[in-house]
């Protein structure tokens, strides 16, 4: 089996993007025999310390690592110069690339990073796992071996590629949800702030305990019907599937995981079901969370938009703002207007656009091609 179930486990149950990092590390390093390998996230770029990246080597101690890490800082401006700079390797999503695609290996002997750190640390050959997309880059790293060993063949990289978006897939969940170690109640007050996330509560028995803005347009359930312990007594088909898919992550790790079930009659196309369990926390809640995420960019920056004429001219200033990321709390202090008109304008505006969330009106707003 592969990724091995034990990865998959350690994967889900990671608490930070550094442990998603060892996971992906301790797998390869099993798998390929690799002899040196390093993770690094995208959030640290460009200001990285030496606490920021997991640095691994067969027989590597801290101290080694300490000197490692102060030898690539040193000499890290000839990769970007010699190779290509860092950003630049990533493409339009997740990707492996061998080193000697991105320079030729004869010429690559030639340079100083080559030479004066490849070669040193026998990491003459490298596999370079480019996480996310040139728009949104989540992680990069390197899977490496001496110039002594065979290089990485097909298999391998195929193999490193489905693990590359294994963890892709947990980098995401955890930006999503926060990380792990964010109490429930720190992170349902987040998502109720009017982020462009439908997410849903439900308690070990199944129980619907709470429903983010988005998902109370998205799912049609009336703000008439909540109260301070939300009493919805009939769910409708949609919520009894992500209810069943909740239901069965209860026997899974605490982290954010992808849904494997097929909800392609709940979830539109591009979009996947987020699931995190709660157990024993500081409110003593046990639970599952779950939150519809798009693989669509929802913020538009500059891109013009067309506004549809059956909007009115305040259904098209919040749509506006709406399509560029605002979440309702802020559309209201934009616009000047009350939190709960402008709920109110959004669900009149998803009606009339037949569109389902904050990515589908991003793509309905924008010009066609």
């Amino acid at each position: 089996m592969w990724p091995s179930t034990k990865c998959v486990e350690a994967i889900e149950a990671a608490g930070a993007p550094l442990e998603l990092g060892q996971a992906l590390i301790e797998e390869s390093a099993q798998e390929f025999g690799i002899t040196n390998a390093n993770f690094i996230p995208a959030s640290c770029f460009p200001v990285l310390t030496v606490d920021d990246v997991v640095i691994w080597a067969e027989d590597l101690d801290w101290s080694d690592r300490i000197e490692m890490w102060n030898r690539f800082v040193e000499l890290n401006r000839f990769q970007s110069q010699e190779v290509c700079p860092i950003d630049a390797v990533f493409g339009r999503c997740t990707r492996v690339l061998d080193v000697y695609e991105i320079v030729d290996e004869m010429e690559a002997r030639r340079t100083t990073i080559y030479n004066e750190f490849w070669r040193p640390y026998q990491i003459e050959r490298q596999l370079v796992l480019a996480l996310g997309d040139r728009g949104d880059p989540l992680a990069l790293s390197g899977l490496c071996r001496s110039i002594k060993e065979r290089p990485f063949d097909s298999e391998e990289r195929r193999r490193a590629l489905e693990l590359a978006r294994l963890v892709e897939k947990a980098l995401r969940s955890m930006r999503a949800m926060g990380p792990v170690h964010h109490a429930l109640a720190e992170v349902v007050h987040t998502l109720d702030k009017g982020l462009p996330l439908a997410a849903i509560l439900f308690n070990r028995t199944g129980r619907l305990c709470w429903l983010s803005q988005e998902a109370r347009i998205r799912f049609h359930v009336p703000s008439t019907r909540l109260s301070a312990n939300l009493l919805v007594p009939r769910l409708n088909h949609a919520l009894k599937r992500v209810r069943k898919a909740a239901m069965d992550a209860l026997n899974r790790p605490v982290n954010a995981f992808y849904s494997t079930m097929d909800l392609s009659d709940v979830l539109r196309p591009g979009e996947s079901l987020l699931l995190r369990c709660w157990r024993n926390s500081e409110s003593d809640f046990v639970g599952v969370l779950a939150v519809i995420e798009s693989a669509q960019v929802l913020a538009v920056g500059e891109r013009p938009l067309v506004m549809p004429s059956c909007l009115t001219a305040k259904e098209r200033e919040v749509a506006m703002l709406a399509a560029k990321g605002e979440t309702e709390r802020e559309i209201a202090e934009h616009l000047g207007i009350a939190h709960g008109t402008v709920h109110t304008h959004l669900k009149h505006i998803y009606s009339k656009l037949q569109v389902y969330s904050r990515a589908e009106l991003v793509q309905r707003l924008l010009p066609r091609d």
